[in-house]
């Protein structure tokens, strides 16, 4: 994770806030100039919203795309967003095609975080697992292809400087 400079304005985007517990653990990690955003679907997750901490809890699914692009209007840009939602390929597929390559979602040098990413193998829908790896790396290397290749590029991978593979997560640099 990019590591906290007391003295710089810090906004994050949690995608999967449950039960609250990382809210407090981001807060400690980065400080008060963390602006924390979080999202969930249930409701209940609204007990961690707490304004004058700057944290804030906006109930919606992460497969809606106008309101991931009205979270980015309202608080972005964000510089690091954390995808520990639904770990669907379906629901990261949306976010990570919403938010990574509009730089009123996540800033140009962002981070882009997707959590447990071994639940991913478990659907029938392993392509989109594809999508989310294989193809982020294809896209990533854009540029070295010709012009007849690009259009098989999904759009968003076309923005990932580096892509980095850990045992259930995968990070990628704007």
């Amino acid at each position: 994770f990019p590591k906290p400079d007391p003295s710089a304005a810090y906004t994050m985007l949690e995608i999967g806030v449950q039960s609250g517990g990382s809210t407090r653990t981001w807060k400690q990690y980065y400080g008060p100039s963390l602006t924390y955003v979080g999202v969930d679907i249930n409701p209940g997750s609204k007990r961690s919203h707490s304004p004058e901490e700057k944290i804030f809890i906006e109930i919606g699914s992460q497969t809606n795309v106008g309101f991931l692009q009205r979270l980015c209007q309202r608080y972005g840009p964000f510089d690091m967003i954390v995808d520990d939602g639904g770990h669907t390929p379906e629901m990261i597929s949306v976010s990570v095609a919403t938010l990574l390559p509009d730089s009123a979602c996540l800033r140009p040098k962002g981070v882009y975080i997707v959590e447990d990413t071994h639940a991913l193998v478990k659907w029938p829908e392993r392509e989109m697992y594809q999508d989310i790896v294989g193809k982020a790396f294809v896209g990533m290397h854009h540029f070295w292809m010709g012009r007849s290749k690009r259009a098989r590029v999904l759009n968003w991978t076309t923005h990932i400087a580096q892509m980095v593979l850990v045992d259930s997560m995968i990070v990628y640099h704007k």
